[in-house]
Order: structure tokens, then C-alpha cells, then sequence
């Protein structure tokens, strides 16, 4: 505890010593930003820690329903340091968000018999966007078992399992040999994350309509002026996925099957064809998904769009680990499974500092953040935080209801 402290201490002089160049933007930068990185790692912007704070805020609600109402959140805006008090705050938005969809609603509530996890699907009409947000297990314990547990099937051997083909068909996948990923996901993908998915693509086909604000409604009863429609629906342009734990896994897995329905030919077989939307995945303390294969093409598809166009692509995935976490450590490496190189982001041990890292080779974690802990020295504590000071979890709810 004195060692972190001195750390602290050190940590903030030094970053209130550096200059603003030496500080990376890549939650609010193009998706091209984190394949742009030195080697090593790089504290992160304000503003992409202000994102992290409002992400890890957004994971909160999953975890506690009766808290949802507290949104709206802040939109984090880049300030410069000149900018008065005054100038932040008209800076610093609060865009309406309206939940739309939640694992608790009837024809979802039986998903939790199988896999006891919470999801929701809000809408912001102002930035026309969705978020997706998956709470993980009851407890750490919980989540250790299941990464821990043998596959389900009798007849199965491996830890190992293919990716569900109605997720990611070969063909669009296109990678050789396959990706494959941890049993211990599958149950939870196959429920809660198919289900969330089929819900943000109903989404997407058909646009809700942006709702009208309760100053509206008041002043059209208050004034007796007649009542005004909804505002018409807007297309969706950007989805955020973001969860915890067993959260994050099914998080990625979801917004890497979202990509492929959206920005390939599957797009086309709707009613109306989607567009492409852009994606982002922030996802805190998550654990290792798949193998060595899968995670090279996870960075492949973060790199490019698909079909080799030299574009940034539409999709981009961050995972978030806080120090010592030990759960980004789990399953074990001698599985054979390991996380993508590129979009780490690691909070050291001033918590109030976090990294963007870039590991010395191509398909290697990088030894400069969580990867350069060894296990033993890990702690279950800091799977909850603090991320951008939010502490994540069902401790952090305000209300509970018996």
C-alpha cells in the first residue's frame, strides 16, 4: 500500500510535468490511432479518460436497474486548459438516453435461468446513438469457477470450441485455420449475447423515434398548446458495446458479430438495407477469449474494413484492465489463448493515469502494462477498478430494492 502511494504521488507529478504531445487519444480518435502508437505504453487524453469514466458508469446500470434513471450521463467534450469553469460546463452536454430494451423485460427473463447476467439497450437520439451494456456474474467467484470449469459435453476434450456458425459463417470470418475461443463463453453468447444482438439490428432496421422531452410535455399542458408528434426516427450511425467481466467476453463477441452483419453482404438481406455503422467495444477486465488465431483476426478486423479496402474500419475494440487485475490474466496462457495486441488500454498504479499500450511484436500482448504482471502477483480487487474513478459492480449501485 505505501510502495502504490508513493507511486501515486510520483505518477501525478510527473503527468502534470508533461507535455500535452506525450498524451494519446484513442477512445476519441480515429480507429487508426491505436495502430499508430509507439512501443510501450502512453498515458491517455482527458478526454479519452473521461470516456472510459462514462462507459464504466454506463457498465453500472447493467449491474443495477434500479439506477438507470440517473442517466442521462455527460458526453465528454476536449477542453483546453485556458477554457474558465464557465466555458467547461456549457462544453460538457447531457444528451437525453432512453432505455429501450432489457434482459429483465418478459421475453428475455428466462435467459437468466441458464446465464445470470443483465444487459440493456439504451437510445440517444442527439448523437444517434445505441449502447449496449453487459453487467458480468453475481460475484468473482462466480466468474472464476466458470472460467475454470470443463466443457459441458461428455465426449469433449478441449477448453477450446468453434465459433456458432450463425454468428460467424466461414466464409465471412475468412481465416485459416479457424478461430476458435473459450468454452466457457459459448453458453452465455448463445442466450444473452445472441439475444442483445437480434434486438440492436431490429434496432437498427427500424429507428426509434427520438421521444419528446418532459419540459415539452409539461409546457404543451401547462400553455394548452395541442400535442406535437414524436420527432421523426434517424438512422443509427454508432453503437457502443461495453461490459464487465463475463460482460466484456460476451461484449466483444457481440460487436465483432455485429460487424459482420452489418458491414458485409448480410447488410443487403434486410427489408431495409442496413448501413454501415461505426462500432465501438470498450470493455473492462476482460478476460482472455479465444486463441492465438482468434485474436490475430480480431486485429485484422479492427484494422481493415472488410473486403482489404484502405479505409479505417468500422469497428474498434478497446479492453480495459485496471493494474493488477486478475482476471485479465485468466484462462491461462497454457491453454493457448491469449488477447489481441493492438487496443489495450491499462490503468497503472495511480489510478488516476491510464495507458494506451502497443506491445514490441505483432501478436504479442504487451509486457509493458497488465501482461508484465505475473499472475501470482494479481489481485481479484482491482477487476473492479476504478475505472476513470468509477468503481465497477453491483457495490456500486445507489438503490437496492428488496
Amino acid at each position: 500500500m505505501l510502495f502504490r502511494s508513493a507511486l501515486l504521488v510520483a505518477s501525478a507529478i510527473g503527468a502534470a510535468a508533461a507535455p500535452a504531445s506525450h498524451f494519446a487519444s484513442v477512445l476519441t480518435a480515429s480507429s487508426s490511432a491505436v495502430h499508430s502508437l509507439p512501443v510501450g505504453k502512453t498515458p491517455i487524453s482527458r478526454g479519452d479518460m473521461r470516456e472510459l469514466g462514462r462507459l464504466a458508469q454506463a457498465v453500472n446500470s447493467a449491474y443495477c436497474p434500479h439506477d438507470r434513471d440517473l442517466q442521462p450521463l455527460p458526453i465528454p467534450v476536449e477542453q483546453t486548459p485556458l477554457q474558465s469553469r464557465h466555458q467547461r460546463r456549457a462544453h460538457t452536454s447531457r444528451h437525453h438516453s432512453s432505455v429501450l430494451i432489457t434482459s429483465d423485460d418478459d421475453e428475455f427473463a428466462a435467459l437468466a435461468d441458464d446465464v445470470d447476467l443483465n444487459w440493456y439497450i439504451s437510445h440517444t437520439p442527439e448523437t444517434q446513438t445505441l449502447t449496449l451494456a453487459f453487467s458480468s456474474l453475481p460475484s468473482i467467484d462466480d466468474l472464476l469457477e466458470l472460467l475454470a470449469s470443463e466443457p459441458a459435453e461428455s465426449n469433449a476434450t478441449e477448453a477450446l470450441v468453434d465459433l456458432p456458425a450463425y454468428l460467424f459463417p466461414p466464409e465471412a470470418v475468412d481465416s485459416f485455420p479457424a478461430p476458435r475461443m473459450h468454452h466457457a463463453y459459448r453458453r452465455a453468447l448463445e442466450t444473452h449475447g445472441t439475444a442483445a444482438l437480434l434486438a440492436v439490428l431490429d434496432l437498427l432496421e427500424s429507428p426509434p423515434a427520438a421521444p419528446r422531452s418532459r419540459a415539452t410535455v409539461l409546457a404543451d399542458y401547462f400553455f394548452g398548446a395541442p400535442p406535437q408528434p414524436a420527432a421523426a426516427a434517424r438512422p443509427i450511425t454508432h453503437v457502443d458495446i461495453t461490459g464487465h467481466g463475463l460482460g466484456a467476453a460476451v461484449g466483444m463477441l457481440t460487436a465483432l458479430a455485429l460487424h459482420l452483419e452489418t458491414a458485409g453482404p448480410a447488410a443487403l438481406a434486410y427489408a431495409r438495407p442496413l448501413d454501415r455503422v461505426d462500432i465501438s467495444a470498450t470493455l473492462f477486465g476482460l478476460p482472455r477469449v479465444g486463441d492465438q488465431q482468434f485474436a490475430d483476426w480480431v486485429d485484422t478486423v479492427t484494422a481493415h474494413s472488410p473486403g482489404g479496402d484502405d479505409v479505417d474500419s468500422k469497428l474498434r475494440i478497446h479492453r480495459v484492465s485496471s493494474y493488477a487485475d486478475t482476471v485479465a490474466h485468466l484462462p491461462a496462457r497454457h491453454l493457448d489463448l491469449a488477447h489481441p495486441a493492438h487496443g489495450e488500454i491499462w490503468v497503472g498504479a495511480d489510478p488516476r493515469v491510464a495507458y494506451a499500450c502497443r506491445a514490441d511484436a505483432e501478436g504479442t500482448e504487451a509486457d509493458a502494462c497488465a501482461a508484465g504482471i505475473p499472475l501470482e502477483r494479481t489481485s481479484l480487487l482491482d477487476h473492479a477498478g476504478p475505472f476513470a474513478g468509477v468503481w465497477i459492480g453491483a457495490g456500486a449501485c445507489r438503490r437496492t430494492f428488496g
